[in-house]
Formats: C-alpha cells, sequence, structure tokens
C-alpha cells in the first residue's frame, strides 16, 4: 500500500486483489479507477479551505468488462449454470500511465496490458464460474488484465485466456469455447493485430462476444473444448467478437450482435462552436454496414433547420472506423438540443446544452465617450470641486472611454439618446444612434439596455437587493429581467456584507411575481422554473484612489443547473478565488463612479456616484436610470424636467 508521503514509484507498484466477478454481485459495486491531477506548483491543501478542480480528470477502470450475448435465434438453449472463465488472473495493477492509454482520444493506443511484477492465479488457478440466467441472453462479467499467452496461468495445458460456455443444444448439453482476438478495427487491423489473432485482456474495454449460430454438438467436457479449433474456426458455433474501449461511454445494439458506441452521451458548451473547438467533439464507432448518419434536433424532437443553433460538424461516417463529429453551435441565448445519430435501425443520441451569455457579459468593456455634438459639456464641478474636463466630453466623434477613470466618459441626456424631440433636452431631435458610430462604426452591434436589462446585472432596488454600505441579506427575491432576447422573471438571493462587498445567487427559479412596478408583470416577464441560467455575483466599491479612479467591480461565474450549494457557498473569497484559476471562468465589468453633468456646466458627485441612461420611459413624462449613491444601488425614474437638464453615462450592451 501506500501512505502520505510515499513516492510516485511506490504508488505504481500498488495492487488490487479479489475485484473480479459477475455483474450484479458484489464485484461490480466497487471498481478501482486511476487518474491523476498534477498541477503545476503542485497542490495546496489547508485545512479548512475548500478547493476546486477546474479540470475534468479521465479515470481508467481497472477491469474488463466481457458481455456474453446469446441470440434467441442461434439454436442453442440458455446459458446454462455453467460459464467458465478459464485460465483467470487474480490480481491487477490499480496504476496506469494516463500518456499510455491516451485518454483524449476516445479508441485509445492502450494496445498491452500494464501487469503487475507477479500474476497470480485466481480461484487457486481453476476457471472461474459465472452465472447463466434462463430469463436473460446476456450475463456480464469483470475481469483483471492478462496477456494474451502466459507460461505460469494454465489449464489442461492451454495457456490462453478463454470462456467455456454450457449451452444446451437439441436437448443434449455441450462445452463450446469462445477466444479473445482481435476484431479487425482496433489497432487498424494490422500486425500484430490482424482480425482472429489472439489478444490480451485490457483494463477499461469491454469485450462483446455475440453467439449468432450454434450449428452442431459442441464437447462433452471443458478439456474437450479447451483443445477444440477456436470459436472462429469451429464450424459449430458461430460467434462475432466485438472490442469496444470503454472510453465509448454508450453502446447500443441489436440482436444481431451490430452495435453503435458514442464517447459522450451529453455536452454543455458555452458560446460559439466551431470544427477548431475542442469541448463539442464526440467519438462515433459502428460495425453496421453502410456506417451512420448524424441530424440536429431540438429538445422537442424538431429537427434544427440549416442555419440553425445546432448542427453537425459532418452529416456522416463510414463502418469499422472510430469518427470524430462535432456540435457547431452559434452561442446565441440558451438552448437544448441533441445530435441523433443512427447506424441501420440503431440509434443513440448524444444532448447538447448551449450556455449563452450570461447578462454580465452583454456589457461593454467601457462607457461611451465623445460626440460632442451630443454631449453635455461642464466648466465646473461641486462635491468634488476641480474635476478638469476631457476629451471624453469633447471630441467630435464618438469613441469607447480610453480608461474607467471617473472623467473619461461622456455625459448624455436621454432624449438625445434615445431620438425624441423636446424643446429643452432636444430642440433639434438629435439621434444618438444614428451616429456612423452605431451604423458602421465600433459601436454597431450595440444599443441602450431597458431598465429591465439593467436589472440583471445589478437589482432593482437596494432595499431588497445590493446595499454596500449594510449588513443585510434579501433572499428570494423575484425580479423581472431582460437579456439575449429572453424575458423572464427570476429570484435572486443577496447578501450585503456591509464593507463595501455584496455577493448575490441571481437568476434562480421564481417563487412569485416582480416585486417592482410600471410594466413588469408576469405575461411579459413568465417565471423562470430552473437553475439554468444560474449565476454568483460579486459587488464590489473600490473608493480607493481618489475620484478619478474610485470604481464598483462587477463579476459573475455561470453556476447552471449542476450547483449544489447556496449564498453561503458563493460568499467565501476562496471560492471567488478558486473560480478565477480556471481562465475565462469569471466575467468581470468595471463601472466608474461618473457623477453627473447638470445644468449643462456642472458635473458633481463624480467619484462618488453614477447614473447610467437606459432606453425605457416613466409613462410619458419621465425615464428610468440605474443610479449607484451611498452604497445603494437601485432602478429610479426622473420627471421632464430633470431628464431634460442632465447628462448621464451611457454604457451600451452588445445585440449578441
Amino acid at each position: 500500500g501506500i501512505n502520505i508521503g510515499s513516492t510516485y514509484d511506490a504508488l505504481k507498484q500498488v495492487e488490487a486483489t479479489g475485484r473480479f466477478g459477475q455483474k450484479g454481485t458484489w464485484a461490480d459495486r466497487y471498481i478501482p479507477m486511476y487518474g491523476e491531477y498534477a498541477p503545476t506548483g503542485g497542490i495546496e491543501i489547508k485545512a479548512g479551505v475548500p478547493q476546486t478542480i477546474a479540470q475534468v480528470i479521465p479515470l481508467i477502470r481497472m477491469l474488463a468488462r466481457v458481455d456474453i450475448i446469446n441470440l434467441a435465434t442461434s439454436g442453442a438453449g440458455t446459458i446454462a449454470e455453467e460459464v467458465y472463465f478459464v485460465n483467470p488472473v487474480g490480481n491487477g495493477c490499480v496504476w496506469v500511465n494516463p500518456a499510455t492509454y491516451n485518454t483524449g482520444t476516445a479508441q485509445s493506443g492502450y494496445m498491452e496490458p500494464m501487469l503487475p511484477a507477479v500474476l497470480q492465479k485466481a480461484n487457486s488457478g481453476d476457471p472461474l464460474q459465472g452465472m447463466g440466467n434462463p430469463d436473460s441472453p446476456l450475463i456480464t462479467y469483470y475481469l483483471n488484465e492478462q496477456p494474451a499467452t502466459s507460461a505460469t496461468l494454465t489449464t489442461s495445458g492451454y495457456d490462453r485466456p478463454c470462456i467455456v460456455l454450457q449451452l444446451s443444444y437439441q436437448s443434449n448439453i455441450y462445452y463450446y469455447r469462445l477466444d479473445y482476438t482481435w476484431d479487425g478495427i482496433k489497432g487498424g487491423g494490422v500486425p500484430p493485430y490482424e482480425k482472429g489473432k489472439p489478444m490480451p485482456i485490457l483494463r477499461n474495454h469491454r469485450y462483446i462476444f455475440t453467439i449468432k449460430e450454434v450449428k452442431g454438438p459442441g464437447y462433452r467436457t471443458i478439456e474437450d473444448a479447451l483443445r477444440s479449433p477456436e470459436n472462429h474456426t469451429n464450424q459449430n458455433i458461430v460467434v462475432t467478437s466485438v472490442v469496444v474501449d470503454e472510453a465509448f461511454t454508450d453502446v447500443t445494439f441489436n440482436d444481431v450482435g451490430q452495435y453503435i458506441a458514442v464517447s459522450r452521451t451529453s455536452m454543455t458548451l458555452k458560446g460559439k462552436k466551431t470544427t477548431a473547438s475542442t469541448d463539442n467533439k464526440v467519438e462515433v464507432l459502428t460495425n453496421v454496414t453502410g456506417g451512420f448518419s448524424v441530424r440536429a434536433f431540438n429538445d422537442d424532437g424538431m429537427e434544427v433547420p440549416t442555419g440553425g443553433w445546432l448542427s453537425p460538424s459532418v452529416p456522416s461516417g463510414a463502418a469499422n472506423t472510430n469518427a470524430t463529429v462535432q456540435a457547431i453551435t452559434d452561442g446565441k441565448s440558451f438552448k437544448n438540443g441533441y445530435l441523433e445519430v443512427r447506424a441501420g435501425r440503431l440509434y443513440t443520441k448524444v444532448n447538447v446544452e448551449q450556455i449563452g451569455k450570461i447578462p454580465l457579459e452583454y456589457v461593454a468593456e467601457h462607457n461611451l465617450a465623445g460626440g460632442s455634438q451630443y454631449i453635455f459639456t461642464f466648466s465646473s464641478s461641486e462635491e468634488p470641486s476641480g474635476i478638469p474636463s476631457t476629451s471624453a466630453q469633447s471630441d467630435y466623434n464618438l469613441r469607447w472611454a480610453a480608461s474607467h477613470n471617473n472623467n473619461e466618459s461622456g455625459y448624455y441626456n436621454w432624449y438625445v439618446c434615445n431620438g425624441i424631440q423636446h424643446s429643452q433636452g432636444n430642440p433639434s431631435g438629435k439621434n444618438l444612434f444614428s451616429d456612423v458610430f452605431f451604423t458602421s462604426g465600433a459601436g454597431k452591434g450595440y444599443h441602450l439596455p431597458s431598465r429591465w436589462e439593467w436589472v440583471g446585472v445589478f437589482c432593482y432596488n437596494y432595499a431588497y437587493g445590493i446595499f454596500l454600505n449594510s449588513s443585510t441579506n434579501h433572499n428570494n427575491i423575484n425580479e423581472a429581467i431582460e437579456f439575449g432576447g429572453i424575458k423572464k422573471t427570476f429570484a435572486s438571493d443577496y447578501c450585503n456584507t456591509g464593507s463595501n462587498v455584496t455577493y448575490a445567487l441571481r437568476f434562480k427559479p421564481a417563487t412569485g411575481a416582480p416585486q417592482d412596478d410600471s410594466g413588469s408583470f408576469e405575461i411579459n416577464f413568465p417565471e423562470a422554473t430552473d437553475n439554468r441560467m444560474l449565476c454568483a455575483y460579486r459587488y464590489e466599491l473600490i473608493p480607493d484612489g481618489g475620484p478619478f479612479s474610485s470604481h464598483l467591480k462587477v463579476q459573475a461565474v455561470y453556476l447552471g443547473s449542476s450547483f449544489t450549494g447556496d449564498i453561503n457557498t458563493i460568499r467565501d473569497e476562496n471560492w471567488w478565488t478558486a473560480q478565477a484559476a480556471t481562465p475565462g471562468n469569471v466575467v468581470t465589468r468595471t463601472f466608474p463612479l461618473t457623477g453627473v453633468a447638470q445644468g449643462s456646466t456642472i458635473l458633481r458627485y463624480c467619484g462618488e456616484r453614477f447614473n447610467y441612461q437606459s432606453s425605457t420611459a416613466y409613462y410619458t413624462s419621465g425615464a428610468w436610470q440605474l443610479t449607484f449613491a451611498l452604497g445603494e444601488l437601485w432602478m429610479r425614474y426622473d420627471w421632464d424636467y430633470m431628464i431634460s437638464a442632465q447628462g448621464d453615462a451611457v454604457r451600451l450592451f452588445s445585440d449578441e
């Protein structure tokens, strides 16, 4: 065995004994598996500090699986009590070299067993007996790895592993031998892996013996069966043998020994996937003449039309060849569907869940700046004073802000942003979004967010949402939210620490109607019913650095339906540190405290608060803005006289 501090060489010597046995007995309840996780810099373990392993660690079973199928049309009776596994090994190595096994592909390059230094005989060298079932054509057994031949493992002079079946034929009991042989697919059928040649028993592989026809009597004793011709040359029994790498997680058979195998039955894909992607692959293998075909369907069973959100990278593949199929997705919105893989009358499917952008990802990286013909300029500042104007307020052309400094943004009133003529706020009827910046420039594909889009990033009301200066908690707050073409009511949990940080578990299933007003009706925002869009949010006020660099930082992590924690899980800074260890896992946006331009000449509250414009009117003479002040975040509305005389920052959202 090994202990803490044991060497890697010692790990290689670890053996397990007695794990072989028939499925349905104790054997398959505990099959040792092996995988490796060796990050750069090693693993640091600290008491009380949870750790998340971001990468997938393939686990390789140390046993092989043997399936014996006696077709009803074979001409033999049911498998009787005696099913013998001859020359079995009693011990096996747990360790296997992952590079040799090559877990990166479904049909691995693993061709030789990883054996203990000394092979032990199982069952004192006598054959292992499996139990046939008169009511089932199938038995499954698990065996240790062993070589194709062995001088130390012999029975009646026979030095190879094999299976001897007791079958009834024309009311008499006979014994027939089945051999482990290369199937002509694994190894490519080239020397020394030609079809019909003896092969070893390999871990994590499945050996399927299908008895297609029994043409004559077998042998009266096991010893005679061991001396008989091999099953593929024995004229009295016709058996097809197939070797399937168990990396193919799903194998579908029919009653004539044909099969179709796929390396995975589901995939969750975030963002757009192409043939250049690596996480959207599935390996397909079939022995059906004519090969296989692939089509894409929505989860309601309707085929995805050409050019739709999901398609296979190839429409078909040949038989007896390991083929790679990729799920091609557009990355837009949240979708569910599947790739249907068919070979003859055999059918399987690979479920595909598309994870679209989370709301924070729709937010542009920087504020809008420039466009002096649309803008509020200021000549002085108050609370605090001394804030200088910059080119962000005087440049003629619209552009993205050059930084997150608080005075590097433009200030625009609601009427100009929405192209509405107003005697005071927009007498000439200017429309910000008619500018070339939006029609053909860097802003093309962006829009002014609705108030419900802003709620998807922040909250509707600090009284039951984000209050950075207060240590209050609010659970199951129902909010009407819009993003990426989705309009639903979601529940959120908010945990305000009182120390400039708030954590939130957002986009939970709704527990009721939206807790706000003005148009957030359930008919427009139906209640979410699952955790498919569940996200963790972290809001932090960074007040240091003076009026030019104080800001609000927002971070989000997609969780989805597989998340089993709660708000207490994600309010831990160690959890966020672990999430950040995976590149791209944490989405971050910075919101400068830009203040408000009032009366065309005065900038107020720069470095202390912000207002952001929305596209949503408040009845006929008001408008909604996102506001942050005194640690509180909320959607507020102003009336005509205020929105015409005040310039607020603009943060754009992408259309897709």
